[in-house]
């Protein structure tokens, strides 16, 4: 299927499968994602939530020195996303990220399309929800919102404008004052390369290089703990927003 294509074009019970829960018993259902990448599809950072239960995971092992100074621990992302795809499926739940970006991670790494296990896990892209809630319910208050971040090139603002952190200004939760899109890869590849010349000494590297860990790991946090409120605040609205937001893997 393409990623394009909700599952709700091909399958028109599932609407009401999913609208027929009480809110209380879809959360328990919900695996929460964000999947930190360069544009080349290299893997920093996953950061989870399931439960209310928050974890991260690095996917580089020039991170070494970062997870024995932090505890965070270093997965092979191949590895990881296969076990989060089967911990789904076992809990008969979904795959809930802000984008469809994770979408294709997950299908390329779990081989979807031709594995039965993971092929009829429900994706739920969060930000095409947000758009369908803004259109309907939130226009005047959205337009009205200042650029999300100021003094940045027209074509970034315009980028920006959509973004889980910008989103969530309609929300009671906003994002730290040093998050930053669009410096999380060169604060990561910043970090990666000072802790490869030091020998994976953490101790060993710059206060700036230290704060540097420190934001990216406060914005992944962040992106995962905004999920959850967005999706209440969405469903509370209209679950209907929600129609052309899920996709199979």
């Amino acid at each position: 299927m393409n990623s394009s294509t909700s599952v709700f074009n091909n399958n028109a019970t599932l609407p009401e499968t999913i609208k027929s829960l009480s809110f209380q018993a879809l959360t328990k259902m919900l695996h929460y994602v964000d999947i930190e990448t360069n544009k080349a599809g290299h893997f920093y950072l996953l950061g989870q939530q399931y439960d209310k239960h928050f974890k991260q995971f690095f996917l580089d092992q020039r991170f070494l020195g970062a997870s024995k100074k932090t505890g965070i621990p270093i997965s092979d992302p191949h590895a990881l996303i296969e076990n989060f795809a089967s911990r789904v499926t076992k809990n008969n739940g979904f795959i809930v990220a802000y984008s469809n970006a994770e979408l294709d991670i997950f299908r390329r790494l779990t081989g979807a399309a031709a594995n039965p296990n993971f092929s009829g896990i429900c994706y739920i892209n969060l930000l095409s929800a947000a758009k369908h809630w803004i259109r309907r319910y939130k226009s005047s208050e959205f337009e009205s919102l200042p650029p999300f971040r100021r003094n940045v090139p027209s074509f970034q603002s315009k980028r920006m404008r959509y973004s889980l952190a910008s989103v969530m200004r309609l929300t009671d939760l906003n994002a730290p004052a040093d998050y930053a899109p669009g410096r999380t890869t060169s604060r990561f590849n910043t970090v990666a390369a000072a802790l490869q010349k030091r020998r994976h000494d953490f101790s060993s590297l710059t206060n700036v290089q230290k704060a540097k860990m420190t934001k990216v790991l406060k914005h992944n946090l962040f992106d995962v703990k905004a999920m959850p409120v967005l999706f209440e605040k969405i469903w509370e609205t209209d679950p209907n927003c929600f129609k052309k937001a899920f996709f199979r893997l």
